[in-house]
């Protein structure tokens, strides 16, 4: 008896911190945030699954497969403004293109922010180890490096980018065969 009680608390802590960890916590956090920076709330996209947002998920999946995704990604941005949010997968997602945003995520406030583990996990096999799929101090090292890159007088410089694109371009065969760009993008980004 007293086995199965301690069992059972057990249970009902590990339940508590997961909801505490997944739901509370997040949500007291970004009001923090918002608050100390004076954010307004991001519009919702709305949706009819409130706890998982699986026919947003469907959506975007038909429209993955009709070739037609980034239309919709721009239909949502011309219709719910530059940044709003989606529930997905039991989990809030928030979407921008607002330059102040993007800003604050890749340079003024970029230790506020991470990947997550979802992205890294779904870019790392096809970029490797890079600027793209890292955080922190390795972050901060690709960023170091191709900080020269863009200085004033380069940014306007396309022309070494332009070669070594079209390098890459002249190694995938034009006879319709099928091809891994895993190595040929590894070649391309630093890592």
């Amino acid at each position: 008896m007293a086995y199965a009680v301690v069992v059972v608390c057990g249970l009902v802590i590990l339940i508590v911190t997961h909801i505490y960890n997944t739901f509370v916590f997040p949500l007291y956090k970004r009001r923090q945030i918002i608050n100390q920076h004076g954010c307004k709330l991001p519009q919702k996209l709305p949706f009819h699954d409130p706890l998982f947002g699986l026919d947003i998920i469907f959506e975007s999946y038909r429209a993955h497969n009709s070739h037609s995704y980034l239309s919709l990604v721009k239909s949502r941005f011309d219709k719910y403004g530059t940044t709003f949010e989606a529930r997905m997968l039991g989990r809030t997602v928030v979407n921008t293109i607002e330059p102040r945003n993007i800003q604050a995520l890749l340079a003024t406030q970029f230790n506020d922010f991470g990947l997550g583990d979802r992205r890294i996990a779904a870019f790392e096999p096809l970029l490797g180890h890079s600027i793209f799929t890292t955080d922190g101090d390795a972050w901060k090292h690709f960023r170091a490096m191709l900080r020269p890159s863009f200085g004033k007088q380069q940014v306007g410089c396309t022309d070494l980018l332009e070669t070594h694109v079209g390098n890459m371009l002249h190694l995938i065969p034009r006879d319709g065969s099928t091809v891994d760009l895993q190595q040929l993008f590894f070649r391309l980004t630093i890592r």
